[in-house]
């Protein structure tokens, strides 16, 4: 059965203004698996003044509402994590194992950025030029933050950024991958079940050109987080101007090998961290970089990783 889903703005479940719509497809089957709203500048336009207006929302409770808050969405998502797993490997295509322990992190991660945040120390400085004078650094909320996910881990992304932000007072223009936008929207309607203020969250489906494009340019956000490849990453760094952008994007990280290594681990981690979620991994290895000494029995051992069916 293809779902109809929808974006989520201002606390309400909408479709785009333009009524436009958009497929998802099985990477597997081909089959389709949803369909959602395709967002123009005007529905962005609206999340965004949504947050602007809600930001003070969040922004005005405590810490320890904001904790608990996160605490909630961690329970709303355990019960479903067979479900949401399913849905994942159907939407993204990895297998239901790695979908399994991608869904099962979303709980840890959310609670440890909670108690991360209940020890997060802010310093006192002694002046320089006065010595005399003591300089008290107070963390204050950035505003709106417009976060643009990859389609590589549609249910852990949001979960690290998404809940961060709110955590730290901030209100969220969200834009998963056209890809997998399926699991974004569950993951949102968990924290809705779970009481973020009307408003705080909001989620807007649709192509990067047009719905990355306006939350990077438009002058009510304040800052921009982007997961994805180079060139996308230059584009929204360029359109954002003076805004906070953080930008994780494509690298080039080495495995290295020494000759005391235990070889049996070494190549079980190797394969791993090559081809889990076959090799779509931000710190995936790029280069594996041996010992000499050890080269040739480390080219012809084996694995015992398990294999999938």
């Amino acid at each position: 059965m293809v779902e109809r889903l929808k974006m989520f703005i201002n606390g309400e479940w909408v479709d785009a203004e333009s009524g436009e719509t958009f497929e998802v497809r099985s990477p597997a089957t081909g089959e389709v698996l949803a369909v959602l709203p395709k967002a123009g500048r005007e529905d962005v336009t609206k999340a965004v003044d949504a947050a602007k207006e809600a930001q003070n929302k969040i922004a005005n409770l405590s810490l320890p509402e904001r904790v608990k808050l996160m605490y909630k969405v961690a329970d709303v998502v355990k019960p479903k994590i067979a479900e949401y797993a399913k849905e994942l490997s159907l939407e993204q295509g990895k297998p239901i194992r790695e979908s399994r322990v991608e869904v099962e992190d979303v709980g840890p991660n959310v609670t440890w950025q909670a108690e991360d945040i209940k020890r997060l120390e802010t310093p006192i400085l002694r002046g320089f030029a006065n010595p005399d004078m003591l300089y008290l650094v107070v963390r204050e909320p950035l505003g709106v933050v417009g976060i643009i996910t990859p389609w590589n881990y549609p249910w852990l992304m949001p979960s690290e950024f998404v809940a961060q932000a709110v955590l730290c007072g901030n209100a969220v223009v969200f834009k998963p991958s056209s890809y997998t936008p399926i699991s974004a929207v569950k993951f949102v309607e968990c924290m809705e079940k779970a009481g973020v203020p009307k408003g705080v969250v909001n989620l807007v489906t649709g192509p990067g050109a047009v719905v990355g494009s306006e939350i990077a340019e438009n002058k009510n956000v304040d800052g921009v987080l982007l997961v994805g490849e180079v060139n996308t990453g230059e584009s929204v760094a360029q359109k954002a101007g003076v805004k906070k952008i953080t930008l994780e994007l494509g690298g080039n990280g080495p495995l290295i090998v020494m000759e005391d290594a235990e070889l049996e681990k070494a190549v079980d981690d190797t394969v791993f961290g090559c081809y889990n979620n076959a090799g779509q991994v931000c710190c995936a290895n790029e280069r594996i970089l041996v010992h000499e000494k050890i080269h040739e029995k480390f080219v012809k051992r084996k694995s015992g990783l398990p294999r999938e069916a």
